[in-house]
């Protein structure tokens, strides 16, 4: 069974990519090698682990059992893989520098939320953070996509996924929140609760300026689409500041639900309004620099971004919000 070790690893990554050659990217090797070491893992069970067909790879009863009885004893080997690589780099030297880029919101996320936790952990080691806001990237996309190897770590949101070189690249998670509506207890008061998507026009709407500023689309639980006018007053160009918009009573904002389950943010008093819709996906890429001379250090940053951002979207969905 030793010798089924590496197999039984990229089996459990080729479940998590749902593809041979998305996990070959992530393992930074060819779709061959995944696909002969499945083969080989199949073979020793004498079992089938994945129906191979057009639509793509289904997990087998046997694949759904190995899969259940493993992923957690590979997260934690890989935990402690990290953690020994990255105890053993500081120990080798004081002076590790990682440099990550972010945009202003996730910097403000990652210095008050991950930060904390990586300090308490790691005390030696000094972390350098670019930040952008998102008209800054679209006006300098070129300069962006040429400099992106000087960094260990990179959040970005999704649809700026293509400037970045991939092959150096490695993507840890995917990050996604549903963007939906709040307003403070003391707006709702003073200008009344919205029962329709169409009293929105009737509220001072707050939103990022890269957004269309007239038009928001919502999705109803059946998956229903809707286009609703919209106005307002304020706009910025950081979505990390809609929360704090919302909270100073400054009208109805659009933001990501995970915003309030925020530690600094739970004791204000926010009211969802119209919950049983919601807006667009929020999107976001946690990537690490695979070639970087600082692979170890920046590993164990991703990964507990990804353990953050995760448990903080886990909360959101049991978050429960003022009621009028």
């Amino acid at each position: 069974m030793t010798r089924c070790f590496n197999d039984l690893y990229t089996f459990n990554i080729v479940v998590q990519k749902t593809s041979f050659l998305e996990a070959a990217k992530a393992l930074s090797t060819t779709h061959t090698t995944i696909l002969r070491q499945v083969t080989k893992l199949e073979d020793s069970l004498k079992t089938k682990l994945f129906h191979r067909s057009n639509k793509g790879l289904e997990l087998t009863y046997a694949g759904q059992e190995l899969y259940q009885r493993t992923k957690k004893l590979y997260s934690d080997l890989s935990h402690v893989v990290d953690d020994i690589a990255l105890s053993n780099t500081l120990n080798d030297s004081k002076n590790h520098t990682v440099k990550a880029l972010l945009s202003v919101g996730m910097s403000m996320f990652f210095i008050n939320y991950v930060y904390p936790e990586l300090c308490q952990k790691f005390p030696n080691y000094t972390l350098e953070i670019d930040s952008y806001t998102l008209p800054t990237l679209d006006s300098n996309a070129h300069t962006i996509k040429m400099m992106s190897h000087q960094y260990d770590i990179i959040l970005m949101e999704s649809s700026y996924y293509h400037l970045i070189q991939e092959d150096a690249w490695q993507l840890v998670q995917s990050c996604h929140d549903h963007l939906a509506l709040f307003a403070s207890e003391e707006y709702i008061a003073k200008h009344g609760m919205p029962q329709t998507l169409e009293e929105l026009a009737n509220h001072n709407c707050l939103y990022p300026n890269m957004w269309d500023k007239n038009i928001w689309t919502f999705y109803d639980k059946y998956k229903n689409e809707y286009k609703v006018s919209v106005k307002g007053k304020l706009t910025v160009d950081i979505l990390s500041l809609i929360p704090q918009m919302i909270i100073a009573g400054h009208g109805i904002g659009l933001c990501p639900k995970r915003s309030f389950n925020m530690p600094h943010l739970q004791n204000a008093n926010i009211v969802q309004v119209l919950p049983q819709y919601h807006s667009v996906q929020y999107e976001y890429n946690i990537l690490q620099n695979i070639q970087s001379s600082h692979s170890a250090i920046a590993r164990v940053i991703a990964s507990k971004i990804k353990e953050v951002a995760t448990r903080l979207t886990i909360d959101s969905t049991h978050q429960v919000y003022s009621q009028h």
